[in-house]
C-alpha cells in the first residue's frame, strides 16, 4: 500500500484530473469539429451541386432555349417584303416558285449557321396546305407525306402559344427506319398568338438532342450521377445515359412529386435499388423545364473519410502533448495567479498600482473596480448610439437579416423595448423627390427627422411605431398593433401625410404593407408595400395605398385586349387629335380602372410608345426632328401616368403639324409644277387630263388641290393666263387679233375677244389703241 501511497497526493491528483479533463475534451472537440467539418463539407458539396445545377440551367437556356426563340424571332421580325418566309403566309404560291425556292435557301442558311444545335426547320402554312423544310424541300399535305409531321399535330392541339416537344427518333422518311435522329422539337404559330383563328400558319425548330446532352455530359461532375431534363409535361428532353433515354420515366416514381412542386429548386433524399440517393432539381424559368440531378449518397461523403481519419490522429497527438503540458502545469501551480498579476502590471506600465499593497487579490479587486468605470463610459456610448441600433434593427427586418428569435430578443434587449401586440406591419413614407431637390441638405435631413419623430410620438398602449430613414427620400415605419386598429393605422398614416404636406409643403405617398404574425416575417410586408407602391404611378391621386385588392393585380394574369391598343394605332393614321386624344384615354383609363398588374400595364406603355415609333418611321419622320429633343428628354422625369398622357399627346401633336407643314409644302410645289407647265405651254391645247397626266396625278384630285391651293378653279386659271399672255402680245407684237388669239391657244377669236373684254372692260383692240394713246 505504501508503493500507491505517493499517488495520494495533490501533485498526482491534479494529474489524473488534468489527464481526464483532457482526454474528454479531446474526445469531445474531435467529434464536435469532425461532424461539424463533415457537415460543413456536405454542406459545401451540396451547394456546389446546387450551383451545378444553376449553371446547367443557365447554359441551356443561353445556348439552346434563348438562342431558338432569337432565331423564330429574327425569322418573323422582318416585312414580307424582305422575307420570303413570311411572304407566303399573306400570298398564293402559285407564280410565286422562286420564293419558294427561296424560303428553302433561307431555312437551310438558318440551319447551316447553327449545325451544332438545329437539325432542320420547317414551316407549315396553313392556307396553301404545305410544309417547307430545309431537310425535305416542299411537302404537299394533300398528297402521301414521307416526312414527320407529328410536330404540326401538337402545335395545333395544344393550348399553349408555342409548345416543345419531347426528345423522340425521328426518320428521314416514314416509311424507312433508316436514317433516324433524335431531336427535340419546338414549334411555335405565325403569327406570333395564343387566338388559333388568327394564326395563319407554324413555325418549328427541330433541335438536335445532341445539343442538350453535350452540355449535360460536359458539366457532370461525379461519375455515377444521372442528368437528365424534363419538359413541363414531365416528359424526357435529354438524358446523361442515352441508352434510356427513350425509356420515359416510370423508373423515377418521384417525378410526379418534382412536376407538382412550387419551389424552383429543391433537394431530397430516397432510397433507389437499395441505395441511399439524393435528388436535386432546379427549373428553367419561362418555359418550366426541370433539370434532375440523381446521384448516390456516398459520392457526396465518401471525400469524408480522410479528414476523419486526420482528426483522430490529431486527438491522439493532442492527448499525448495534453499530458505532458498538465505536468508542466501541476509543477508550477501558481502559474496562472502570476501572469495576472503581471499582466495587471503591464496594463499600468510605468506607473504604480492603483493601491499600493502586495496582496495579488486586493490588486486584482481594485482593477476589476476601475473596469467597472470603464464599463460605465461603455453604457454611455451605447445610449448615444441608440439611433444606429434601432436603424439596425428595422433594416435587419426589412431585409431578412435578423431570422433568429434569441437575436431579435437581444437586439430589442440593448433598446429596452418589447415588441407586443399580434399584428405586425410595414407602413413606408415616400417623398417628392423634385420638391426635395429643391432643398439644401439640411433641410431634407431635418424634415426626415421630423417625420419619423412625429411617427413615434404616435404610439399608443396598442400601437408601437419604430420609424427609420431607408433612402434620400424614404421613411419606413414598423407598426406593431392589435389586429382591430387596423382602420387606427390608415388615420395614423393620413394624418402623416397631411402634416408633411401642411407643415413643409412636401408631398409624399404612404403605402401599407399586409399584416404578418411575427415580427421575423416584417419583410413580407415591406416587400408587400414595394409591390403596391409600383401603382402609384397609375394612380396618382392616391396618396395612400394598400389593401388586397391592389396586392391581387401584382399577381393577376388578365392582360389588356389588343383591340385598345389597335384602335390608338389606327387613330394615329387618321391624324386627327381628338380622335386620338379619345382612344389613348381609354389606353390608359383601362390601366387605372382594370385588374391588370403594373409590369404589365408598363409593357402596354412601352408598346405604345413603340406603335408610335412605327408610325413615324411609315411615314419617314425622324423622331428628334417631329418630336424635339427637349420632349425626349422630358420623357426621363416623367413620374405617373397622367404625365405619360400628357407627353405622348403633346408628341403625337407635334407630330401631327410636321406632317401637316410637309404636306402644304409638297401640295404647293405640285401646284406650282402644273402653272409652270400651263405657262409653258400655253399655246397648246390645255386640258385638265393633259396637265394630271404630266403631273403624275388623277385629274379629280389636281381639280380639287388646284382650287384648294388657289382659290379658283382650274379652266378660270388656264383662261386668265391666256388672257395676261394675249395682253403682252397685244403691247409688243403687231400681230393681228386672231394670231395673238391662236398663239395664247384660243381656237376662236370671237371667243378670245369676248373672254379679254370680260377681264378689261375693252376689246383687244381699243386696249392697244388706248394704251398706244397714253404712250404719245
Amino acid at each position: 500500500m505504501r508503493r500507491f501511497h505517493k499517488f495520494n497526493t495533490v501533485f498526482y491528483k491534479l494529474i489524473f484530473s488534468y489527464t481526464i479533463i483532457i482526454s474528454v475534451t479531446i474526445i469531445f472537440v474531435g467529434i464536435t469539429f469532425y461532424l461539424y467539418f463533415s457537415t460543413k463539407f456536405n454542406e459545401q458539396v451540396e451547394k456546389v451541386n446546387y450551383h451545378i445545377l444553376a449553371h446547367l440551367k443557365q447554359t441551356i437556356e443561353d445556348n439552346i432555349i434563348k438562342k431558338v426563340e432569337a432565331t423564330y424571332l429574327d425569322l418573323v421580325a422582318d416585312t414580307w417584303q424582305d422575307n420570303p418566309a413570311i411572304f407566303l403566309f399573306d400570298h398564293p404560291i402559285e407564280g410565286n416558285h422562286p420564293t419558294i425556292n427561296a424560303v428553302y435557301q433561307q431555312l437551310n442558311a438558318i440551319v447551316n449557321f447553327n449545325a451544332e444545335l438545329f437539325d432542320s426547320i420547317g414551316i407549315y402554312y396553313e392556307d396553301h396546305n404545305i410544309v417547307i423544310s430545309s431537310s425535305s424541300g416542299i411537302s404537299y399535305l394533300k398528297d402521301d407525306v414521307t416526312v414527320d409531321l407529328s410536330w404540326l399535330s401538337v402545335a395545333k392541339q395544344t393550348k399553349k402559344t408555342a409548345a416543345w416537344m419531347e426528345a423522340r427518333q425521328v426518320a428521314a422518311n416514314v416509311h424507312s427506319d433508316s436514317g433516324r435522329s433524335d431531336i427535340v422539337t419546338f414549334v411555335s404559330p405565325y403569327p406570333f398568338t395564343s387566338k388559333k383563328d388568327k394564326v395563319k400558319g407554324y413555325i418549328a425548330f427541330h433541335l438536335k438532342e445532341s445539343a442538350f446532352h453535350s452540355i449535360i455530359q460536359s458539366i457532370a461532375p461525379y461519375e455515377n450521377s444521372q442528368f437528365y431534363l424534363l419538359n413541363d409535361e414531365g416528359n424526357l428532353i435529354t438524358h446523361s445515359n442515352h441508352s434510356v433515354l427513350f425509356n420515359g420515366t416510370a423508373d423515377y416514381p418521384y417525378i410526379q412529386d418534382i412536376l407538382h412542386a412550387q419551389s424552383d429548386n429543391e433537394d431530397f433524399i430516397i432510397q433507389a435499388d437499395g441505395v441511399e440517393t439524393l435528388v436535386s432539381y432546379a427549373v428553367i424559368p419561362g418555359v418550366q423545364w426541370k433539370i434532375i440531378n440523381h446521384t448516390p449518397v456516398n459520392e457526396f461523403y465518401k471525400s469524408t473519410t480522410p479528414i476523419r481519419n486526420t482528426l483522430i490522429v490529431i486527438c491522439l497527438l493532442a492527448i499525448v502533448i495534453g499530458l505532458l503540458v498538465s505536468n508542466f502545469f501541476t509543477k508550477n501551480i501558481y502559474q496562472p495567479l502570476k501572469t495576472i498579476i503581471q499582466g495587471t502590471r503591464q496594463l499600468f506600465g510605468n506607473q504604480p498600482l492603483p493601491i499600493d499593497t502586495n496582496n495579488e487579490y486586493q490588486i486584482i479587486d481594485n482593477v476589476i473596480n476601475n473596469l467597472s468605470i470603464k464599463v460605465s463610459k461603455l453604457k454611455d456610448t451605447l445610449e448615444t448610439n441608440m439611433p444606429l441600433i434601432k436603424h439596425n434593427l428595422i433594416t435587419g427586418l426589412l431585409h431578412n437579416t435578423i431570422t433568429r428569435q434569441n437575436e431579435l430578443d437581444e437586439r430589442l434587449r440593448l433598446l429596452n423595448m418589447k415588441l407586443t401586440g399580434d399584428s405586425f406591419l410595414s407602413l413606408t413614407f415616400h417623398l417628392d423627390i423634385p420638391m426635395l431637390n429643391t432643398l439644401s441638405i439640411e433641410s431634407r435631413q431635418y424634415i426626415k427627422y421630423d417625420l419619423i419623430h412625429f411617427l413615434e410620438t404616435n404610439s399608443t398602449p396598442d400601437t408601437l411605431l419604430l420609424a427609420t430613414d431607408l433612402a434620400e427620400n424614404q421613411i419606413c415605419t414598423l407598426a406593431c398593433t392589435e389586429n382591430d386598429t387596423f382602420d387606427a393605422i390608415v388615420t395614423l398614416v393620413r394624418n402623416a401625410v397631411g402634416y408633411i404636406s401642411s407643415s413643409f409643403n412636401i408631398d409624399a405617398v404612404a403605402v401599407i404593407g399586409s399584416p404578418v404574425t411575427d415580427p421575423l416575417m416584417f419583410h413580407r410586408s415591406y416587400k408587400d408595400s414595394l409591390a403596391l407602391m409600383k401603382y402609384h404611378y397609375f394612380l396618382p391621386e392616391q396618396r395612400i395605398l394598400y389593401g388586397d385588392e391592389l396586392l391581387a393585380r401584382e399577381n393577376s394574369s388578365e392582360e389588356i385586349p389588343e383591340e385598345y391598343v389597335e384602335r390608338m394605332a389606327s387613330s394615329l393614321r387618321t391624324n386627327d387629335i381628338q380622335i386620338i386624344k379619345k382612344e389613348v384615354s381609354n389606353v390608359l383609363s383601362l390601366m387605372q380602372a382594370g385588374n391588370f398588374s403594373a409590369d404589365h400595364c408598363h409593357q402596354k406603355l412601352r408598346d405604345m410608345i413603340t406603335i408610335f415609333r412605327s408610325y413615324l418611321k411609315d411615314i419617314y419622320l425622324k423622331t428628334e426632328e417631329a418630336v424635339g429633343t427637349e420632349r425626349l428628354e422630358h420623357f426621363k422625369f416623367i413620374s405617373n401616368i397622367n404625365q405619360f398622357e400628357g407627353w405622348l399627346l403633346q408628341v403625337i401633336e407635334a407630330c401631327s403639324n410636321s406632317l401637316n407643314d410637309r404636306q402644304k409644302n409638297k401640295n404647293s410645289a405640285i401646284i406650282e409644277k402644273a402653272k409652270s407647265y400651263i405657262l409653258d405651254n400655253i399655246d397648246a391645247s390645255l386640258s385638265l387630263d393633259t396637265v394630271a397626266e404630266h403631273i403624275l396625278l388623277s385629274p379629280r384630285y389636281l381639280s380639287k388641290l388646284f382650287r384648294e391651293e388657289t382659290g379658283i378653279h382650274f379652266t378660270d386659271f388656264i383662261t386668265s393666263a391666256r388672257i395676261e399672255k394675249a395682253r403682252e402680245l397685244i403691247l409688243s407684237t403687231n400681230d393681228t387679233i386672231e394670231q395673238i388669239s391662236y398663239k395664247v391657244g384660243f381656237n376662236s377669236s370671237a371667243y378670245f375677244i369676248k373672254k379679254f373684254k370680260e377681264n378689261y372692260g375693252v376689246t383687244p383692240k381699243n386696249f392697244k389703241h388706248n394704251f398706244q394713246m397714253q404712250s404719245s
